[in-house]
């Protein structure tokens, strides 16, 4: 598969060795700011992202159920 080097111990491909490779927060920060022009574009100019949001990858069962319960009887 293009972008891999199964020679080293690294399982992902580098972002160095593949610049259309990007990293997650750089492509959340496009995301964001695409849905923000276009949402600006259609008239709503009251639209803004939640402050202080951080964004979070689920990795296992364990971790959403950690999420799920601080969200529903939140922070003790």
């Amino acid at each position: 598969m293009a972008g891999f080097d199964y020679t080293s111990d690294r399982s992902l491909p580098s972002t160095q060795t593949n610049p259309k490779i990007k990293p997650l927060p750089e492509l959340i920060g496009a995301y964001k700011t695409t849905v923000s022009k276009r949402i600006n574009m259609i008239g709503d100019v009251t639209f803004h992202w939640q402050k202080s949001y951080h964004e979070h990858i689920i990795r296992n069962i364990r971790a959403m159920a950690r999420i799920i319960n601080y969200m529903t009887i939140g922070y003790q």
